[in-house]
């Protein structure tokens, strides 16, 4: 035993994170509750690990069977064995009373819901057992007569704090990892800002200079006792690399006022070059991270082209140019749509072209077409996206996409006062005239190409 560890019993405040799941309606909302850690030298008992004795979470008169671990004191780490490969012992976690017990897991979670165990949960333990959490995914797993049964529950992070801390405001997870993204993409996030007292804190975060193009929706505000607030940011990179950003978040409470910070991860990588179909002006691009256009090879050119494979999946490709002021802008494009399934008329493949926020694409196709077209800027910055969305389709012989081959940007000196007429001829066709009136409508389109 370490005799630099007297035997004490801890009160401590939990928050416990659940992976979201819409099918079976879980959410990430935290749960906050309570836990006890008896330490004694270098063994520590948990009870109510992960909250099974409130009601919420107990079935059939489920309840918690105290975790025993091993404390490190020059580690700072409590170590609980955990299941990893058959013949293990299993660390109990909770009982019912048909018989039925769960077992605890700590490692990590993929995107299939699969989980896959390490051979302990490593809990790190700041000061005299002021705070607790860990980097691991932690899991529960049914053993009915001695044997496994299947994933019950699922964590992606906890945290506690002793009820006597001097710092009574954390974070869910300890760590936002935004992920990987292309330029241009906006990135969002989610941290729960959690207060572990008894008493309302009012909090304010302070965005640190170089993290330009990050929001958070409500930066300031009030934190009920032992409740959190959500806080969701929106990045949006204009260049590539790894970032790290530290939040700052100022609290009061009635009795206490602080600082925390919390770190924020996003890796940026480069946009494919599409140089190649540039053939005028300066466009910046970006495009999506998970289906993205990539650069191919068509008829010996090369062109942009969507890659989304499955049905409801897009692709989008974005072109980002500058009109000066007192001038005028074209974006002109040049591809092809594939989107005609002969076996399906209902497929609804479709290409489009939007610009900037509009409601409505300039253009729109659910068959096969030609891109050949031009839109018109104002002054300002502004925002063009080809879009392919991939629709239901039995025939996998034909292929599904659509290709940019050209993109041309072009600006010019507008004047103070200038307008194109758009139609300059307009037909009315033929008329009977049987001794009473006749009308007809048709429209004459006028363009603005002036600065006023």
């Amino acid at each position: 035993l370490n005799p630099s560890i007297k035997a004490e019993t801890v009160e401590m405040t939990a928050a416990l994170q659940m992976f979201e799941d819409p099918y079976y309606g879980y959410t990430p909302d935290p749960q906050i509750y309570q836990i006890t850690l008896k330490v004694d030298g270098d063994k520590v008992t948990i009870s109510n690990l992960l909250n099974h004795n409130n009601e919420e979470n107990s079935f059939y008169g489920v309840s918690s069977v105290d975790v025993t671990g091993t404390y490190d004191a020059e580690a700072h780490t409590i170590t609980i064995p955990t299941l990893h490969e058959a013949g293990q012992e299993f660390t109990y976690i909770s009982q019912d009373e048909y018989g039925m017990r769960e077992a605890l897991l700590a490692g990590r979670q993929d995107e299939n819901m699969e989980f896959w165990s390490d051979d302990a949960m490593i809990i790190n333990v700041k000061g005299n057992f002021e705070e607790l959490s860990t980097t691991q995914h932690i899991g529960v797993v049914s053993v009915y007569d001695g044997q496994l049964d299947y994933l019950t529950a699922s964590y992606p992070s906890m945290t506690a704090r002793s009820t006597t801390t001097s710092n009574p405001i954390g974070f869910l997870p300890a760590e936002l990892s935004l992920g990987k993204s292309f330029p241009y993409n906006k990135m969002t996030g989610s941290i729960f800002l959690i207060n572990y007292s008894g008493e309302s804190a009012a909090y304010g975060v302070t965005i640190p200079a170089e993290a330009e193009g990050m929001v958070i929706d409500n930066p300031v505000g009030t934190i009920e006792p032992m409740s959190w607030a959500t806080l969701t940011l929106t990045y949006t990179p204009t260049k590539s690399g790894d970032f790290t950003f530290t939040l700052s978040i100022a609290y009061e409470t009635d009795t206490k006022s602080g600082t925390v910070t919390q770190d924020v991860k996003a890796e940026i990588v480069p946009c494919p070059d599409y140089s190649a179909i540039v053939k005028a002006g300066q466009i910046e691009f970006a495009t999506g991270n998970g289906r993205p256009f990539e650069m191919r090879d068509v008829e010996g050119s090369q062109v942009a082209a969507s890659t989304a494979k499955s049905y409801n999946e897009n692709s989008f490709l974005e072109a980002h140019v500058i009109v000066p002021a007192n001038h005028s802008g074209r974006l002109s494009y040049k591809g092809y749509a594939y989107c005609t399934d002969p076996d399906n008329m209902y497929a609804q493949f479709r290409a489009s072209v939007t610009v900037d926020d509009a409601s409505e694409p300039v253009f729109s196709t659910t068959q096969d077409a030609a891109l050949d077209g031009t839109v018109e800027l104002s002054p300002g910055e502004h925002t063009v996206r080809f879009q392919y969305s991939y629709g239901s389709s039995w025939n996998s012989e034909v292929p599904f996409y659509m290709y940019l081959s050209e993109l041309s940007f072009v600006t010019e000196a507008a004047a103070a006062n200038s307008v194109e007429v758009v139609n300059p001829a307009m037909d009315f066709g033929n008329f009977i005239f049987a001794g009473s009136p006749v009308s007809d409508t048709r429209e004459l389109t006028l363009l603005n190409r002036g600065t006023e």
